[in-house]
């Protein structure tokens, strides 16, 4: 009896061991691998559209041999901001070529180091690594699309409307930093750009079209028309983005075609901002045009906007225009933004028979800027203007660090008599800034010095490098003759 029961024992070990053999060897067995042509040529209701990132995230080695073939699937579930990373993983495996499926979507803490023995044609044993082949393997690996091959499977998807197709040559085409596409790819980038909605395709097709070297006149036309023509233009805000990039005649063209064509009060405004970003004196021209049309100075804020952040003469010009009267807000708080390089124009704008708000913008801007060129025309304001601004007046040149502006004060104190409530304050900001001119020279000394002590530390630094390496290669020869 005890020995059937020893028997019995005995028996359900063995079996059990291999069991756990068998199990090991399947589990650890290396997911298969596909090539660009191969996974392309898939049929597309067994390779699309089936399972989310977030299942093969965190799979088994077994789920991700059933479900990490995909790859569509993974751009279409990523945020745009997760999209590079998608990239960078395509790219650090070669593309859709050598890249091992589930593998490489596992994470790499847990991605684990596994040998499987093979016998190759010459009867060595090779490793498996991360690569999915062995190394002594002389498989032929099919061969990138590229050229007219390339130009033709593009095509021919694109007839065919099978968009898992057009997603996977999308994918496989990008590089770490680059495109594998060229300026003959263009037009069927802009078909897929325009005669598809979906948010994933618009975003590769305008991933390769931001990487390639193509005629700027050319892009900011295909841009201009998928913003018009597409029926879905999911991207609107980064074309616009692109466009202001690409500047030059061809954004100016452009963003003038969409301001003066837009049906809609929304994409104006959007290329308007993207026309101020450009920075481009030309582009002012355009707003004036269409600053004519608007009568409602609250439908102005786009156009100002654009000016200040232009910034030239014309662009100041026009604004000012626009708030003497004191009637545009949206012009008024501009030139209140306004920075030093305005601060000429709007003092040689100050008046006082101008708008109270208009004087009251200027003297802010100049007060914030404070450069020693404007105190002329702010003693010259400073003469003729009523009491209340006169006061104003007073505070802006008080912000000043620069001595001229002390004496202008002083003058003015001396003028009104020392009894005067204007003298008396004229003469306490004058001593302000004879303290804050003292400070400031202080304080640009300080700082000239700190760079001179970078400089020669810099250089110092410079000679004990160069000393040890030296010192390094006579240590190297000594041992060499040794």
């Amino acid at each position: 009896m005890r020995v059937l029961i020893f028997a019995s024992i005995f028996a359900l070990f063995i079996a059990g061991t291999g069991f756990s053999a068998v199990y090991f060897f399947y589990s650890s067995a290396p997911a298969p691998q596909l090539s660009g042509e191969e996974y392309l040529a898939k049929d597309s209701s067994e390779s699309w559209g089936k399972h989310p990132y977030s299942d093969l995230k965190g799979a088994s080695r077994k789920e991700r041999e059933e479900k990490g073939r995909l790859l569509s699937e993974v751009l279409e579930e990523l945020k745009p901001s997760e999209r590079k990373k998608l990239e960078k993983l395509l790219a650090s495996n070669g593309g859709l070529e050598g890249f091992q499926l589930g593998e490489g979507l596992s994470s790499s803490k847990k991605r684990k180091k596994w040998e499987r023995q093979e016998e190759d044609g010459e009867g060595r044993k090779g490793k498996i690594g991360k690569g999915g082949k062995g190394k002594n393997s002389k498989d032929d690996e099919i061969p990138p699309l590229r050229g007219a091959e390339l130009t033709l499977a593009i095509t021919s998807a694109l007839e065919e409307q099978d968009m898992a197709k057009i997603q996977g040559l999308l994918i496989s085409e990008l590089s770490k930093d680059g495109t594998h596409l060229g300026p003959e790819n263009l037009p069927s980038l802009l078909e897929i750009l325009n005669d598809t909605d979906d948010f994933g395709l618009q975003l590769l097709a305008l991933t390769h079209l931001e990487r390639m070297e193509v005629d700027p006149n050319a892009l900011v036309d295909g841009y201009v028309d998928y913003l018009f023509d597409a029926d879905k233009p999911q991207h609107a805000d980064e074309v616009f983005k692109r466009i202001s990039e690409v500047g030059g005649e061809a954004g100016l063209k452009g963003l003038t075609e969409l301001i003066r064509e837009s049906a809609s009060g929304k994409y104006r405004e959007r290329a308007i901002e993207a026309l101020g970003n450009m920075k481009d004196p030309k582009g002012v021209a355009v707003l004036r045009e269409g600053l004519i049309k608007v009568t409602d100075p609250h439908k102005t804020r786009p156009y100002m906007s654009a000016l200040a952040s232009i910034g030239s003469d014309s662009a100041i010009s026009l604004i000012v225009d626009h708030a003497v009267d004191g009637n545009n807000p949206y012009a008024l708080s501009a030139i209140k933004r306004m920075k030093n390089e305005s601060s000429g124009l709007l003092a040689d704008a100050l008046s006082p028979r101008a708008h109270p708000d208009f004087q009251k913008a200027v003297l802010s801007s100049l007060g914030q800027s404070r450069l020693p060129e404007t105190v002329p025309q702010l003693e010259r304001y400073l003469s003729r203007a009523n009491e209340s601004f006169q006061k104003s007046a007073i505070y802006t040149l008080g912000r000043y660090y620069d001595e001229s502006a002390a004496k202008v004060l002083e003058s003015y104190a001396a003028s009104q008599g020392p009894e005067s409530k204007l003298g008396k304050l004229a003469s306490s900001y004058a001593s302000r800034v004879y303290k804050n001119a003292e400070r400031y020279e202080e304080y640009e000394r300080n700082r000239a010095n700190k760079a001179t002590n970078r400089d020669v530390d810099k250089l110092r630094k410079k000679e004990r490098k160069a000393e040890r390496k030296s010192s390094d290669k006579s240590k190297s020869k000594k041992k060499k003759n040794k």
